[in-house]
């Protein structure tokens, strides 16, 4: 039959977004601060598929890119070089001759350049009874300009996997399983800023 769940879904959106900065962390007293440095600023755009298949099973298919212009308290914690073993706190104690320290909150409150990009895909099975879940799958990117050039960001996780199953039992009690992946996040080496990866890891729930 010819109804909106039988029908294949091409969906997408540009638009342009501002908010006032965000403190790295919600503290009281803080959260007007920020407002002197401005509106942050994101152009997103995204372009995706939703194809429904047999048996409740749906896919789902989208990519994605945003630019941040600019970003501001962009907590940054690794270090630009090994041979710098100087380690930031997120509150330092300042003192007017730490260097190191007013370095850090210089580059915390400066407003940078970044972009994100990716793909996202879902599997999905919806049911009243029987099994449903979903698998998902994410390949993103995150990056920030740095001395000309695009770098990962410090937080950012490549690889993103979610495998989910439930099961429905008497008196509105299910029975649930997840799994999740998460690959690891950028590293400073001798090769430089952010050139290598933290090791992953995989997460079980019942």
């Amino acid at each position: 039959p010819d109804s909106d769940a039988s029908k294949v879904w091409l969906k997408g959106s540009v638009g342009v977004y501002h908010q006032p900065p965000r403190f790295v962390l919600p503290l009281p007293g803080l959260d007007i601060m920020p407002l002197k440095y401005g509106l942050l600023r994101s152009y997103q755009s995204s372009l995706g598929v939703e194809v429904p298949l047999s048996d409740r099973f749906e896919f789902t298919g989208e990519g994605y890119y945003n630019r941040l212009d600019p970003t501001i308290f962009d907590l940054s914690v690794n270090e630009a070089s090994v041979v710098n073993t100087a380690s930031p706190t997120l509150f330092p104690t300042m003192t007017p001759m730490d260097t190191d320290q007013q370095d850090f909150i210089g580059r915390l409150t400066k407003p940078q350049l970044g972009r994100s990009f990716g793909l996202e895909a879902l599997l999905r099975r919806q049911a009243k009874s029987g099994v449903f879940g979903w698998v998902s799958y994410t390949l993103s990117r995150s990056e920030r300009l740095r001395d000309g050039h695009y770098v990962p960001y410090d937080f950012v996780r490549t690889h993103l996997i979610n495998v989910v199953a439930g099961l429905p039992l008497r008196r509105n009690w299910d029975l649930g399983v997840r799994m999740q992946y998460q690959s690891g996040k950028p590293t400073t080496t001798t090769e430089g800023y952010n050139t290598a990866r933290t090791a992953g890891f995989v997460r079980f729930d019942i």
